[in-house]
Order: C-alpha cells, then sequence, then structure tokens
C-alpha cells in the first residue's frame, strides 16, 4: 500500500492560528480568549468545531471534517492548544509593545 505522506497530524494541518493571529487587533484576540472559555464551559461538540474551523484555518470545510471524526477529547485538546496560542500572542504583545492596531 503506498504511503502519500505524515497523516498522523492532520489537525495540525488543518488548524494553524498562527497564521491568524499575528494579523488581528488586540481587541478581537482578547474577544477570541473569552470565547474560547464560555465555549469550554459550556461544551458542545458542533459549535467548537466551528469556532475552531471559522476562526483559525485556512480551509474551513476539511478543518471542520477533520474535527468531527475526531474525539471529543481531542477537540478539547485542540481548544487548549488555540488558547495557549492566544495567550503567548498576548504576552508578546505586551512584552514587545507590538502594535495593537
Amino acid at each position: 500500500m503506498t504511503t502519500y505522506g505524515n497523516c498522523e497530524d492532520l489537525i495540525g494541518l488543518v488548524v494553524n492560528p498562527g497564521n491568524f493571529l499575528p494579523d488581528l487587533p488586540l481587541d478581537k484576540v482578547r474577544y477570541l480568549l473569552l470565547e474560547s472559555q464560555a465555549l469550554r464551559d459550556d461544551y458542545e461538540r458542533s459549535i467548537v468545531i466551528n469556532y475552531i474551523a471559522g476562526n483559525f484555518s485556512s480551509n474551513k470545510h476539511l478543518c471542520c471534517t477533520v474535527l468531527a471524526g475526531k474525539a471529543d477529547s481531542e477537540i478539547l485538546d485542540v481548544l487548549d492548544d488555540v488558547e495557549r496560542m492566544i495567550n503567548e500572542e498576548l504576552e508578546a504583545r505586551k512584552r514587545y509593545g507590538l502594535p495593537s492596531f
């Protein structure tokens, strides 16, 4: 059987917050963090999938499809990673004085 590349990290291929966060205004980044925390508190699978795909993926349909095939624990891990990256972005803006647009 032919292998066409590393398919173990499909989530990493479709979810890429690092590409979107630096270009967003500071208030939008803070809002995304608050929204993420609220979604964690009131977890509903389809809403969290759409939140991740809609805000942190360049190919939203593919992202929804990949995340739909994952377990809830994996989706929550993705949400953890997104929150971590948002916090890192906020800290970087504080530390280096990046513009808040």
